[in-house]
């Protein structure tokens, strides 16, 4: 276990270039490690599934993933990659260097969060319904950093967020680790509504032909 949590210590680096025209956050440099990430039933993340690094909006918050998109409302997806084994010495963890550029709304102490995809890789468009998928930031209980490791600093800041689950001897309890929630099917009620209205709309253009 030792040797797995120094391992731990070997931090991914991402170095983000972030432009925005009304809040420039500037060049920061985020050192991310995740220990064992897993499917809802504890099974560690295979190499190459979905891991993605995210912040909130201005809103303060941040919204779940749809069936056509891993982030939505205003947060801003900031990287994507894959679990890898060989680099991390551990299924499920993750090492990884991401160097993106942006433009747009962000500024100084937007909340991060890492969200993962057990039946998604690197090479998946979009979530589609029915993907499960977990998620974890300071807001959802982080026990592991400080608080301000999971904001973006300013300029040249360091920030280094990490999640170690017990099973790695870390604080955080294995079902933080977990992807526990599912993006919802299509409801029937949401189907119906929109049949509705269709319907409505070509009585209407027939009504007045």
């Amino acid at each position: 276990m030792k040797a797995t949590f120094r391992t731990l210590a070997l931090l991914a680096a991402f170095s983000l270039g972030l432009i925005s025209s009304a809040r420039p956050v500037g060049d920061f440099t985020i050192n991310f490690a995740a220990g064992i990430l897993t499917a809802s039933n504890s099974t560690p993340l295979a190499n190459g599934s979905l891991v993605v690094l995210l912040t909130n909006g201005l809103n303060g918050s941040f919204s779940a993933p749809s069936s056509t998109a891993f982030v939505t409302g205003d947060d801003v997806l900031l990287g994507s990659f894959g679990t890898n084994s060989v680099d991390f010495d551990t299924a499920g963890g993750l090492i990884a260097t991401l160097h993106p550029t942006f433009s747009g709304a962000l500024t100084t102490g937007q909340q991060l969060m890492v969200r993962w995809f057990p039946s998604l890789t690197t090479a998946s468009l979009a979530p589609g319904a029915g993907a499960s998928y977990g998620e974890y930031s300071y807001l959802t209980g982080n026990l592991e950093s400080d608080p301000s490791d999971w904001v973006l600093p300013g300029l040249g800041g360091i920030i280094n967020p990490s999640l170690a689950t017990a099973s790695i001897n870390g604080s955080s309890p294995n079902s933080a680790g977990q992807a526990l929630l599912t993006i919802p099917e299509p409801s029937t009620c949401a189907l119906l509504s929109g049949l509705a209205v269709l319907g409505l709309a070509g009585w209407r253009r027939h009504r007045y032909a």
